[in-house]
């Protein structure tokens, strides 16, 4: 007969410590605003601590970039950043007030670097405005922002809530599936709609006053969200007479029907109007901006580039394109189309990843970079006069046409 063996529990014996951190008292406090508010500053430092930083020497000595003393980019979830490029985000607006979470620590450290010059967490790599000596890079002896001279004079990290430009990435709602920025269909649920308008609302009053720029949108498509359609349609914009409006979208929601259904006083506000086409075919568009059909697209652009509200009100029409393996032999194709139909800009960046692909297989599509088989190839292609046109911007590949 088996022995049967009877396994029996036997009470761990805890120590002083490990009984006053399972405390009730010790779980309370952990939840206690204070605790909360040192435990950020202590990740904070951790990070400002132990962050790699670039080594830029001189070479930025003279200059200053206007992003973190006048631009917000805020998430879904609330984060707030100055720019996407960095290795953090500043803070959360929707777990505190806006302007707490722009002057975080991290948010004060970015700002004390543009200050001295040493930039030391911004990757040169990825930045356009840091490859070209311009746009948002700008000489401290040229600045022309009475602000921001104030800024640069009293060497100021410390900003009060007023952001000059806002951008909207509260919803991801789309209605294609674009391999390089997602993996799937996404959109958010209804209960959550209202939820992003009454954190839109509560931003734009704490800090509209000043805004000169809000972009829409940073992540989903303004015309297939509902959060953006009815922050278009319902924000009373006459209380906002400097400010005008950025549109990001993937092209194909904005037709005819759409453009008429918007009221003059939106579109009087519209500065500049983005399409995001990463092919210059039917084949290589439809590949990688799954779901969206060329034919429409073009259509659609060659709607906009013609009607009369575009000139009426001084709308930018601009192109964009992610670059990767499957599209750059179609960049100067792009280029070609885009004059053709009549558009005002075409710009280029390289594909970044943003968590959709493993590396191997990002590696594999990043043409951008020196270990890829085709890189020459695509040096070969930014080396040709046509990207000199001032209405070309390279973009972040700047620094490869300087190789």
């Amino acid at each position: 007969m088996k022995k049967t063996i009877m396994l029996v529990q036997v009470p761990v014996h805890k120590g002083f410590v490990n009984r006053l951190k399972d405390s009730e008292f010790i779980r309370g406090l952990k939840k206690t605003a204070f605790i909360q508010r040192f435990r950020g500053v202590y990740h904070s430092i951790r990070f400002y601590k132990n962050y790699k930083k670039f080594d830029y020497g001189t070479e930025f000595q003279d200059y200053v970039c206007k992003l973190p003393f006048e631009y917000a980019e805020i998430t879904n979830n609330g984060e707030i950043s100055a720019c996407c490029y960095l290795p953090k985000n500043f803070g959360n607006a929707y777990k505190s007030s806006f302007r707490k979470a722009w002057n975080s620590y991290f948010a004060k450290q970015v700002r004390k670097s543009m200050l001295n010059g040493s930039f030391k967490y911004c990757d040169k790599t990825r930045c356009r405005s840091m490859q070209y000596y311009n746009a948002n890079l700008v000489k401290k002896t040229e600045v022309e922002d009475e602000r921001l001279k104030n800024i640069i004079r009293n060497s100021e990290i410390n900003m009060n809530s007023d952001v000059k430009t806002l951008s909207l990435g509260m919803d991801y709602t789309c209605n294609l599936e674009c391999p390089s920025c997602r993996t799937g269909m996404r959109k958010i649920g209804k209960d959550e709609v209202g939820f992003q308008l009454a954190k839109f609302n509560s931003i734009i009053r704490e800090i509209g006053s000043q805004l000169e720029m809000i972009h829409i949108s940073g992540d989903g498509d303004p015309f297939s969200s509902k959060v953006y359609h009815t922050i278009l349609l319902k924000t009373n914009w006459d209380q906002y007479p400097n400010l005008k409006i950025g549109i990001q979208t993937n092209g194909i929601a904005l037709h005819d029907r759409t453009w008429s259904g918007l009221p003059r006083s939106v579109k009087s506000k519209i500065s500049y109007i983005g399409i995001s086409i990463d092919g210059a075919t039917a084949h290589t568009y439809e590949k990688l901006r799954l779901g969206g059909k060329f034919e429409k697209l073009i259509s659609n652009i060659e709607y906009l580039a013609n009607m009369p509200d575009k000139k009426d009100f001084s709308i930018s029409l601009n192109l964009n394109m992610i670059v990767q393996v499957d599209n750059y032999q179609e960049m100067i194709p792009l280029i070609e189309l885009g004059k053709r139909i009549g558009v005002d800009k075409i710009g280029f960046t390289y594909m970044y990843n943003w968590g959709t692909f493993m590396q191997t297989e990002y590696e594999q599509k990043a043409v951008h970079l020196p270990s890829h088989p085709e890189h020459s190839k695509l040096l070969a292609i930014l080396g040709n006069p046509i990207f000199n046109d001032p209405v070309i911007d390279v973009g972040n590949l700047t620094y490869l046409r300087q190789a």
